[in-house]
């Protein structure tokens, strides 16, 4: 009789812990699902809400923009900074020169030029010169020679309308001739194109220009002569 009442009692303790097993298994999946439910609907709530974004993005003006890119813009932003600050400071320029002069039968020249000029604040200018000079003389008035140039010139403001000035020329050879070719009327000669270098003051007062200096030319084809120095005065007055 005891052995038949334990058997009962231990019956009924796996049913019952049975069922409390599968209610606890059910209820997990009931409450899974629910959970999965809601995180969908989430999603689709927060893919409608995007799409309504964007929509008012392209509807509204205030929204309807595109943002350069960093790099690009920082690129653009940096350049115009900087050609900002050259050109406030410095101007430079490239021009093509053409100087000519003829002496009355006695001979001429021209000079072909290529010069680089750099201002600051018209206070201080700076100017680098190549090119090509044809120069003849009475005595050789059917052969030219031509001659490479180079020259630079350097000017400084030290008061308003006042200015110094410093420059140099050297001339080649004649390309055209022999080494030992030697014109008498152009050697040396002031009124045209020489190895030569100099220094002045420029004046500038209403309509008066004035311009005082020295030069001296030097013997750079046959280095035997001594430099000939002379002195520059040149006045001019507009009306």
């Amino acid at each position: 009789m005891m052995n038949i009442g334990k058997k009962v009692l231990l019956t009924t303790i796996v049913l019952i812990a049975n069922m409390c097993f599968h209610f606890t298994i059910y209820a997990q999946s009931e409450h899974g699902n629910i959970l999965n439910k809601k995180e969908s609907n989430l999603k689709l709530d927060n893919t409608l809400h995007d799409d309504q974004l964007d929509l008012e993005c392209i509807n509204d003006n205030k929204f309807n923009f595109i943002k350069p890119p960093i790099q690009a813009y920082y690129k653009y932003d940096q350049k115009d900074y900087l050609l900002a600050r050259f050109s406030k400071f410095r101007s430079i320029s490239f021009v093509q020169i053409k100087k000519e002069d003829s002496y009355l039968g006695l001979g001429e020249y021209a000079h072909y030029e290529n010069r680089i000029d750099v201002n600051r604040k018209n206070k201080f200018s700076f100017a680098l010169g190549f090119g090509l000079a044809k120069q003849s003389t009475i005595s050789s008035c059917n052969s030219l020679s031509l001659h490479y140039s180079f020259n630079s010139n350097l000017e400084y403001e030290i008061a308003k309308g006042v200015s110094i000035y410093i420059y140099g020329q050297y001339l080649t050879a004649p390309l055209n001739k022999e080494r030992s070719f030697i014109d008498p009327f152009l050697s040396m000669n002031p009124l045209f194109l020489q190895t030569e270098t100099g220094a002045g003051v420029k004046a500038e007062f209403k309509n008066i220009k004035a311009d005082v200096g020295m030069k001296s030319i030097h013997d750079t084809q046959f280095k035997l002569e001594k430099s000939l120095k002379t002195m520059n005065t040149n006045g001019k007055f507009s009306f």
